[in-house]
């Protein structure tokens, strides 16, 4: 800004060091407001000002203005500071860099001057620190963020309100910079060593691709608090040896050129330099697809991969793809060094300078800001007024197929989001057999959303052939790769026109919104039908390539995509008639079948049976007897919702009771059959039974139980879509999840829990001669059924003991929750993996809180409620409140559900 001619300075809020961080144009003015060294204001002449040990008091209180959650850097000693320092300031254009910051400068700053936030973080994922941004966004001139994405949340927020919403990315210096050469089997991640940055997704699917790639390492630069938990965790993955830890280094520019690998698994990000630094250094990136940034600065399958948010399984899928393949590498390489340059410092500082200029141009009247906010509100309202109009002069036939079309409103029990997908794949694949147009159906990596391929060729014909009645209420978004260009979306049939956003297109997203009558579940862009436009390849005509990553090809004869007299519509691979119905080699085809034990503790005969057998027992630890491991609250009914919801894929359930049957079932069909335990236990001398060891050592005897099934406690709730290789491998093996929790040797005293997995320990190191550190998380528990069949035979007088002690007791093993697992680990059949899970403990301080994160945040693969260890102080908010969030994080019912049960969702 300076070279240019500019006057621009900088207003620090602390000195510490009396230096800059950065080295400055000497041009550069900097004002510092308070030394934090001696906690006081510094003077007008750099020095300190009077009356110390009253400023350093005031420094220890509270700010009036900023309470500490929104930013606890601030204090009433900044409060006086500030004001005294934005009261005399005399600038165009003030940039703040926080919320906080915002808040203060349009109550403080004269009224002419123009205030513009530079956000640099993901807005949408700030929590309670957004909140500033909010209440005073309105009243600034512009809000400046390092993505679309977070524009777009701001829209969404601040509707009317909003002052200016601009996007302007971080710049790459301008600098030298060693270039990789994509060889070295280097992968590089840099960042703090806290859980936000989720090295340890990194550092496992880095575990799992390792075996294949012997000469591989991962490096991480940084620090932190996580330090430690990788170690342990990359000792017990056994990469231990290719894990390296390097503390933050001054010149990062020289590391990236070493690796060939750049990695991001990040939960958020506002747009990461860790990234742009790598692509100008000519390395593909590997990144979760996380709020916000990734998807602007990589295009899938061009310059890097973008990996749904979460999934180790596919991220480590994504960085074997890139160490198995030098040209691959060296390719997206070169296409990420020439992508850096849409950030290059030429090109941001063109953005502001035309962001300032216009900005002074709408202040050039002498308008002060909040006159300036009011006359936006008032624009943007009538513009919306006007929007709403147009839209009620809409035909009636229109607003009427809007309004109660079955193709719009659906049944909410219509509305699993896999049944979304399928209608809107077969809208979209009518559509193309309607204008003619040749397609190959295509498997990406998205659970929800479909694919397919079409020639570039046909862009211009598909997007003429979606305007009309026939297609009222199709949604369209642009996309370059997997990146939308656009906020919201194009509705062919209001405005035939196509958007000029559309002419850069690579893929296009279609779409119908879906919604049940009384509005609870809607279904939209997120269960899309996704249309890839492949390209001729220059170097090799006659073949078309993906404009983003796939997980099945890469190049197709484009010859497949001419139609004649007599083919048309879907395109059959060569090889095969039926081939897009074929497993690749890492997809399941076998049948999944999930088995529950439930029980009801309101059933007085259950009880009666209960409090009948206690007295025999004489020595009975406080956990075989609590009533809370019972307490029933129809979690069993959410847990089956969530299967049909996120694993439909599962062929059968089976419910394991002492012959009950919950109040809320309507019927059994071939999908789901309830079993008593007289059934399957071979003594009928040790029923009833009230020890969920000795039920776990029988559930493998159910009649026409598949190989292959996951072992579900009812209060074990899967909340987002899942696939069946996060339980098993495609080769019929079962994967198992470890906890941080350690299985102890705590003597006869220990919960009979804790015992029981002392016991397994103790066997397992008899039999294979190691030890089992680790119990493992309460998920679904993937078992194969002979795995279980073989260790009866082997250990009966063991599963004989479990079975005989009707309460828990020293003598259980736990079977299907550890023992099973390390069992089929040592003999070859069972593997480690990872999930993502949460535990939401009830009746505890903070469980409202842990409820709002799950259903407003990132949701886990998996949560699991937890009954409270000491007594419940609200039982009944409990009740309520667990009822309330099981009934919003899983809204869709069953068949299986009493219509009066279904009835109580509406409303």
């Amino acid at each position: 800004m300076v070279e240019d001619g500019h006057e621009a300075g900088i207003l620090s809020l602390y000195r510490d060091t009396g230096s800059t961080f950065f080295d400055l144009d000497p041009r550069v003015e900097v004002q510092y407001l308070i030394d934090r060294n001696q906690w006081v204001i510094i003077a007008d002449d750099n020095s300190a000002a009077a009356n110390p040990d009253e400023q350093y008091l005031l420094s220890q209180s509270p700010s009036r203005f900023i309470p500490d959650k929104w930013d606890n850097q601030l204090n009433a000693l900044t409060d006086v500071a500030i004001d005294r320092a934005l009261a005399q300031l005399d600038c165009d254009i003030l940039v703040t860099s926080t919320p906080a910051l915002t808040a203060l400068a349009v109550q403080q700053a004269p009224p002419k001057i123009i205030v513009v936030e530079e956000e640099h973080r993901s807005t949408g994922t700030r929590g309670v620190t957004a909140e500033p941004i909010l209440l005073f966004g309105p009243r600034a001139d512009c809000i400046v963020s390092l993505t679309d994405e977070s524009s777009d949340w701001l829209a969404d927020q601040l509707q009317a309100a909003a002052p200016n919403l601009v996007t302007i990315p971080n710049a790459i210096p301008d600098v030298f910079r060693p270039e990789s050469s994509g060889r070295l089997p280097l992968i590089v991640a840099a960042g703090r060593f806290v859980p936000g940055k989720r090295f340890d997704h990194l550092i496992r699917a880095f575990a799992s691709a390792a075996p294949q790639h012997p000469d591989w390492r991962l490096r991480l630069y940084g620090s932190g608090p996580q330090e430690d938990a990788y170690r342990r965790m990359a000792r017990r993955l056994g990469v231990e040896s290719r894990l390296e830890l390097i503390p933050p280094v001054t010149d990062m520019l020289s590391e990236w050129s070493k690796a060939s690998i750049a990695a991001l698994s990040s939960r958020s990000e506002g747009l990461p330099l860790v990234a742009l630094e790598a692509i100008a250094a000519g390395v593909p990136v590997v990144s979760y697809d996380c709020p916000t940034g990734p998807s602007e600065i990589i295009d899938d399958g061009v310059n890097g991969r973008l990996i749904p948010t979460g999934d180790v399984q596919i991220l480590a899928h994504a960085l074997e793809e890139l160490m198995a393949d030098p040209a691959k590498r060296i390719r997206m390489g070169s296409a990420a060094k020439a992508s850096a340059a849409r950030f290059s410092p030429d090109r941001v500082q063109k953005k502001w300078i035309e962001l300032f200029s216009a900005l002074l141009e709408e202040a050039s009247d002498g308008s002060t800001r909040d006159q300036r906010s009011l006359r936006r509100t008032k624009k943007a309202t009538q513009l919306l007024n006007s929007q709403q109009e147009a839209a009620a002069e809409e035909s009636d036939e229109t607003e009427q197929t809007l309004d109660s079309s079955s193709d719009f409103v659906l049944e909410i029990s219509k509305l699993a989001g896999h049944e979304v997908t399928q209608r809107n794949a077969e809208l979209v694949r009518q559509l193309l057999d309607d204008a003619g147009i040749r397609y190959l159906v295509l498997k990406g990596y998205d659970l929800n959303r479909s694919s397919i391929a079409v020639s570039a060729r046909d862009k211009d014909r598909l997007l003429e052939s979606l305007t009309g009645p026939k297609y009222s209420g199709l949604r369209v978004e642009a996309l370059a790769g997997s990146r939308k260009l656009t906020p919201g979306f194009w509705e062919p049939s209001r405005s035939p026109k196509t958007p000029p956003a559309y002419e850069s297109a690579t893929t296009i997203r279609l779409f119908r919104e879906y919604v049940d009558p009384e509005a609870i579940v809607r279904r939209g862009d997120g269960y899309a039908c996704d249309v890839e436009f492949w390209n001729e390849v220059e170097e090799e005509p006659g073949l078309l390539a993906p404009p983003r990553h796939n997980r099945v090809l890469d190049r197709l004869p484009e010859t497949l995509f001419h139609a004649d007299t007599s083919t048309s519509g879907q395109i059959h691979l060569p090889s095969s008639s039926d081939s897009q119905d074929l497993p690749i080699w890492s997809e399941i085809a076998f049948p999944i079948d999930a088995v529950y034990t439930w029980v009801d503790d309101t059933d007085p005969t259950w009880r009666d049976a209960r409090e009948r057998y206690l007295p025999e027992i004489d020595r009975l630890h406080s956990e075989a007897a609590s009533t809370a491991r019972f307490t029933n609250r129809n979690e069993l009914k959410y847990s089956i919702r969530s299967l049909r919801m996120f694993a439909p894929w599962i062929r059968k359930i089976f419910i394991v009771t002492a012959g009950q049957t919950p109040a809320w079932f309507a019927q059994s069909d071939e999908r789901i059959e309830f079993v008593s335990h007289d059934s399957l236990f071979p003594q009928a001398s040790v029923l009833p039974t009230f020890n969920s060891h000795a039920i776990e050592t029988v559930l493998h005897r159910i009649d026409g139980l598949a190989e292959h099934f996951l072992y579900f406690n009812d209060d074990t709730i899967l909340t987002r879509p899942q696939r069946p290789e996060t339980y098993f491998s495609a080769n019929g093996l079962s994967r198992f999840f470890t906890s941080p929790t350690k299985i102890n040797y705590l003597g006869e005293s220990a919960p009979p829990h804790l015992i029981a997995g002392a016991n397994n320990r103790e066997l397992i190191r008899q039999e294979f001669g190691f030890e089992i550190s680790q119990s493992l998380l309460h998920t679904p528990h993937p078992h194969r059924r002979s795995v279980l069949e073989e260790m009866e035979v082997k250990y009966q007088d063991v599963f004989d003991r479990t079975r005989a002690a009707r309460f828990r007791s020293e003598n259980d093993i736990s079977l299907l929750s550890s023992l099973a697992q390390y069992y089929g680990y040592a003999t070859g059949r069972a593997i480690p993996g990872s999930i993502v899970y949460s535990f939401v403990g009830l009746g505890r301080e903070g469980t409202e809180a842990m409820m709002a994160r799950v259903l407003r945040g990132r949701r886990p693969d998996v949560l699991t409620l937890g009954e409270p260890n000491q007594g419940d102080p609200d039982p009944e908010l409990t009740a309520f409140i667990t009822d309330q969030f099981l009934k919003e994080l899983v809204p869709i019912p069953t068949d299986y559900e009493r219509e009066n049960e279904r009835e109580k969702v509406a409303l």
